[in-house]
């Protein structure tokens, strides 16, 4: 009872379920008969959804939303393959194409967190930030193409556009780049740990460099293997690249 079902079979299932709001062709259709507290806007909206207190809102978004709670999803094929709880996805096709269970996580912007499967609590914003991680947890992306091709690397922090663009590994974690091109690495990819880049430009180029902090504009920016180094100030050891224990 207390649902509003408006369009050709939304919420065309829902039986015992109540407290749903289902606009649309197919919102809502083939949903758990249990879904309560939804509100499903849009053509195949929350199509087959089940769970409680869901916002989704978009042709196609939420398609798979399955015992999911306290989750928001807006955008044309917005977490249309995710089962996770505790969501907030934003943008067409953020969290477009993962299919597993991945939950608190945040992605707003078009193509966000778009492979997401089992990677908790990972923050992207920004286009294709954190676009194709998969397993990797607990990482903070915000600009265009930040840590775009990180997959499974965990606790890594980049804020600026292209900042730790190119991270790759598995094993790569714990990185911190902030500023336009920080540390963002080349097409090969970038697998080291444990840095710290501030700055426009900073360590742009890493392969593999580990331990390292760099602050200033395009400062250490030809690292590429360097260890526990430390280079403070504008275009500081910019023909640095592969020396170690630099101060």
């Amino acid at each position: 009872g207390n649902n509003i079902l408006i369009g050709h079979r939304a919420g065309d299932t829902i039986t015992t379920g109540n407290l749903n709001v289902m606009v649309g062709d197919g919102a809502g259709g083939n949903a758990a008969v249990d879904t309560a507290g939804a509100t499903l806007i849009g053509y195949n909206a929350g199509s087959g959804v089940s769970g409680s207190s869901m916002t989704i809102i978009g042709s196609g978004a939420g398609g798979s939303v399955n015992s999911a709670s306290a989750t928001v999803i807006v955008g044309s094929d917005a977490g249309r393959n995710i089962t996770g709880s505790n969501n907030i996805i934003l943008g067409h096709s953020a969290v477009a194409d993962g299919a597993g269970d991945a939950s608190d996580i945040i992605a707003i912007g078009k193509s966000a967190l778009e492979k997401v499967t089992t990677g908790d609590s990972n923050i992207g914003i920004g286009t294709s930030a954190l676009g194709v991680l998969t397993d990797g947890e607990k990482n903070v992306a915000i600009g265009d193409s930040a840590l775009r091709t990180n997959v499974g690397g965990d606790y890594n922090t980049a804020i600026g556009v292209n900042a730790l663009r190119y991270l790759s590994a598995s094993a790569t974690h714990e990185n911190v780049a902030v500023g336009y091109n920080a540390m963002r690495g080349d097409g090969g990819g970038f697998t080291g740990l444990y840095n710290t880049a501030v700055g426009t430009y900073a360590m742009e180029n890493p392969t593999t460099a580990s331990y390292n902090t760099v602050m200033g504009r395009s400062a250490g920016v030809n690292m590429t293997t360097a260890l526990e180094s430390v280079i403070i100030g504008y275009t500081a050891g910019n023909a640095l690249t592969t020396g170690n224990y630099n101060t």
